[in-house]
């Protein structure tokens, strides 16, 4: 997608990227089919309770979205360094076990374990879509001069380039 130029200072309005959007649900269904293969596995085949079962089980899930994440959504970013996947790792070892700490507590509270999980995704994709972009595009803006960046929010990207303050 090439960019557009625009004088330097003047605002630049985001574009809605319904394609970023669909390919984040298909790299999220990828890791959320092993999420749930290996939750019903540990929970209903081994008997462990649901809260230790997502624990593994989100943590396969979540390994496997970051990695397709890179090739199928971030990838025109440049390649992020050692440390983002070390930052990656550190958020999710506290989202992880508070999303599995809640899957507990609703599977003993509505005693159906899938639903449960159900009814936790919803903040953890959209939680872990924001902590992606947001990561990424850290490791770009250390990467990347303001002056060449591309401005780009979580939904979209913008029609031109980034201009710094001092080039007006």
């Amino acid at each position: 997608m090439a960019a557009a130029t625009t004088e330097p200072g003047v605002a630049v309005p985001r574009r809605f990227d319904l394609v970023r959007i669909i390919r984040f649900g298909w790299v999220s269904l990828v890791g959320l089919v092993c999420d749930y293969a290996i939750y019903a596995l540990l929970h209903a085949g081994a008997g462990l309770p649901a809260g230790v079962a997502n624990l593994f089980s989100a943590t396969v899930g979540i390994t496997v979205v970051y990695f397709l994440s890179l090739r199928q959504l971030f990838s025109h970013l440049p390649t992020p360094p050692r440390a983002t996947l070390v930052r990656y790792l550190a958020y999710q070892a506290v989202a992880v076990p508070l999303a599995s700490v809640a899957v507990g507590a609703l599977e003993s509270w509505l005693n159906a374990f899938l639903l449960a999980k159900t009814l936790v995704l919803p903040v953890s994709f959209a939680s872990n879509y924001l902590f992606m972009h947001w990561l990424l595009h850290r490791a770009d803006t250390a990467a990347t001069p303001a002056a060449g960046r591309i401005a780009d929010g979580p939904l979209g990207t913008a029609a031109a380039p980034v201009t710094q303050v001092g080039d007006r």
